[in-house]
């Protein structure tokens, strides 16, 4: 057996693990649903609007506000009915995520606290360096699909880990763009995809680059 043999047969075994790692995921989604639905504590708005700009073209430190928002939106669609934000409490020292809602101390579910839409404003907010607003967005839309992939490093190994994840996203064919987190000490490496995919499909995609990376 020469060693394209043994590559290819590497190759479909890699590909079976793969599509049985898939129908976990299916598996846990439709337990997940059959939850909700069960539970009936938290339903989404019936009708939930998605930011989709058109492509501004190249954007530059030179480039208008607006176009510099478009790209934003353009690589980061989530949803807009509910976004959240970072804070930190120096009294109690805690500090975490929330939801942004207009009865931030009211009872009931999320929708029942009223929560506020993701807006231009609220991005252009975040983005600024004058600003103290730190977002968080909600990538996963009703229909199960989502517009990119993102992957946290912490720990003392995050930069190299992160690294490694680029290098085997490239040699799939999924190109990544790597950034430092606001701690400095780990790392984001994002994939932003041209169309909306399978969020389970986006995940197989990640858990494939995580795979391949430790074999590095």
């Amino acid at each position: 057996m020469n060693s394209s043999e043994v590559s290819g047969s590497q190759f479909w075994v890699r590909m079976a693990d793969l599509e049985r790692r898939l129908a976990a995921v299916n598996m846990e989604n439709q337990r997940l649903r059959n939850l909700l639905r069960l539970t009936g504590n938290l339903e989404s708005l019936p009708e939930q609007p998605v930011l989709t700009p058109t492509d501004p073209g190249v954007v530059t430190d030179d480039s208008p506000l607006e176009l510099k928002l478009a790209c934003y939106t353009r690589l980061f669609r989530a949803r807009t009915d509910v976004y959240a934000y970072y804070w930190e409490n120096p009294r109690k020292r805690t500090k975490g995520w929330s939801p942004r809602v207009r009865r931030q101390y009211g009872k009931g579910s999320l929708w029942e606290r009223e929560p506020l839409p993701l807006t231009a404003q609220v991005i252009e907010n975040h983005l600024r360096h004058d600003n103290d607003l730190f977002i968080g967005l909600y990538p996963l839309l009703p229909d199960a699909t989502c517009w990119w992939l993102a992957a946290d490093f912490d720990g003392p190994q995050a930069m190299l880990d992160a690294h490694a994840y680029v290098k085997a996203g490239v040699s799939l064919g999924m190109p990544c763009g790597l950034e430092i987190s606001q701690s400095g000490k780990g790392a984001h490496v994002w994939t932003s995809f041209t169309e909306p995919v399978s969020a389970a499909n986006a995940r197989a995609m990640g858990t494939a680059c995580v795979h391949r990376a430790m074999g590095f």
